[in-house]
């Protein structure tokens, strides 16, 4: 037994959870990060300068010690032995590959200009047309990917993902209703869809994760 391996199975599954997922996310926008680096670099005028170097370098760095906690969790990260979970995580595996050609594609196809992580949290922050068409695509392959994932599900887990999916509907309803009554009555501003969207989706990553490692 290799020393990864026990320290793998010292830390509750919640937890390892939580931080590989932490890290792939991290990774993925690290990895967008260093090519919108790469693509400035090469359109400046003048070529780089020691600073640009000295921040590509330390981002090279924070990615590669990234790299190394998702590495030291590569047990979690094997193909289930059945057929349908490995079916079910391999199709998971291609939706995280669909994210990184994403965010690769817009770094490149945009440079400087590409799209941040500002937009993530503003409904009116404009998107370039290119940004705009990738994303939808994107989105569109994401969705049938996922429906795909969601009919490959064991019962356990299709009980957690039903769970918070559940969570989220009534947090939908209960807000959004709650929301336009109170807006109406001019006690509040009127409701903001892209507020309400989040916290749905955070309501059912959370049901998620209760369900799951309860």
């Amino acid at each position: 037994m290799t020393a990864p391996e026990t320290w793998q199975k010292s830390g509750s599954p919640l937890k390892e959870a939580v931080i590989l997922a932490l890290a792939c996310v991290a990774a993925l926008f690290i990895l967008a990060f260093i090519a919108g680096l790469v693509t400035a670099g090469i359109d400046s005028e003048g070529g780089p300068s020691y600073a640009y170097y000295l921040a590509l370098a330390a981002t090279v760095l924070v990615f590669i010690a990234i790299i190394r906690v998702i590495w030291r969790r590569r047990p979690s990260l094997r193909l289930p032995s059945s057929p349908r979970m490995r079916a079910s995580r391999v199709v998971l595996y291609a939706c995280l590959s669909l994210s990184v050609a994403v965010g690769i594609g817009l770094s490149f196809a945009e440079g400087p200009a590409a799209t941040d992580l500002s937009t993530l949290f503003s409904s009116a922050a404009p998107i370039s047309p290119t940004a705009a068409v990738i994303l939808t695509f994107g989105m569109l392959v994401t969705t049938a990917l996922s429906a795909r994932w969601h009919m490959l599900l064991d019962e356990h887990e299709r009980l957690a993902y039903d769970f918070g999916a559940v969570a989220a509907l009534y947090t939908y309803l209960t807000v959004s209703i709650c929301w336009w009554l109170l807006a109406r009555g001019g006690l509040v501003s009127p409701p903001d869809g892209f507020i309400i969207f989040w916290l749905v989706m955070f309501v059912w990553m959370i049901g998620w994760i209760i369900r799951r490692y309860r």
